[in-house]
């Protein structure tokens, strides 16, 4: 088979364009990458980018004010909350799905907190709440702090509903009153029973089988001091004692709480993923 000079020119070509491809450096990729994106956003036509189902979205920065909270006691899956308390007659801010053991001395204290509300993907396991990513969070009275610092997390307050209790809704506090005894027995998963206090207020509280017969039972019309977190009701003489709980015979001025070891001192990370 007989080459013309036109085949040859021909192979030439090819073979130098190949070289040409070949020999492209790093960066030149880099600029036909960059060039690509920036072509891809100029056409609407074109795919659209992956975005990550499990990633949360945030809203631009704020700052608010209110009270520090932290549940006293874990509930399932070991949660145990760090809230913001912005207005009693809305729902908290949940700060952490852990205790954060360097801001248990501001508990119960005015704080400031800057950072973004935050709202978690469908896609991943979370608790029922308003979330908040926090940047930072300072005390709003540094003169009002009595320590700089504490290895357990405080006893709440025992508050008599008789000297007001609005102030105290979403908080961790104790009770003194008398545990009821059930109308009716029944065989549900949870126990709805009644706190009465001296002065006639009602606390609902909803125990499991465990909480109902190895602790409320034995206190039935003994008068006792209960820890959970208050929640207020349209019915001005009804509140709910959202638990988990502890129960103590005789009023005290607070039940003991079990050994509790406090998150590491740092803050929520915006890619963490509640668990």
């Amino acid at each position: 088979m007989r080459f013309t000079h036109l085949h040859l020119h021909g192979a030439m070509i090819v073979a130098l364009a190949t070289i040409i491809a070949c020999d492209r450096t790093p960066k030149q990729e880099e600029q036909k990458q960059l060039q690509s994106s920036h072509l891809s956003q100029e056409n609407p036509h074109q795919e659209p980018t992956m975005t990550d189902p499990f990633a949360p979205s945030y809203s631009e920065p704020v700052t608010l004010t209110g009270i520090l909270d932290i549940d006293r006691l874990p509930s399932g899956k070991r949660f145990q909350g760090t809230w913001l308390i912005t207005d009693t007659n809305q729902p908290p801010l949940l700060l952490s799905y852990r205790p954060i053991k360097e801001y248990f001395h501001l508990i119960g204290h005015a704080v400031t907190v800057t950072g973004r509300h935050k709202t978690l993907s469908p896609n991943v396991q979370q608790v029922d709440a308003h979330h908040f990513e926090a940047d930072s969070i300072t005390p709003t009275h540094q003169d009002q702090l009595t320590t700089a610092h504490l290895d357990a997390l405080p006893p709440a307050p025992l508050i008599d509903p008789a000297q007001g209790i609005s102030q105290w809704n979403h908080r961790w506090v104790h009770i003194h009153g008398t545990p009821q005894a059930l109308e009716q027995e029944n065989n549900s998963i949870f126990k709805d029973v009644t706190l009465t206090t001296t002065s006639k207020a009602s606390f609902t509280l909803s125990l499991n089988q465990t909480e109902y017969k190895q602790h409320w039972l034995p206190l039935v019309g003994k008068q006792s001091t209960i820890l959970g977190k208050l929640i207020i009701t349209d019915d001005p003489k009804v509140f709910i004692l959202s638990g988990p709980h502890l129960m103590c015979e005789g009023f005290v001025d607070s039940c003991p709480l079990p050994s509790t070891t406090g998150k590491k001192p740092s803050l929520p990370s915006k890619k963490s993923v509640p668990k």
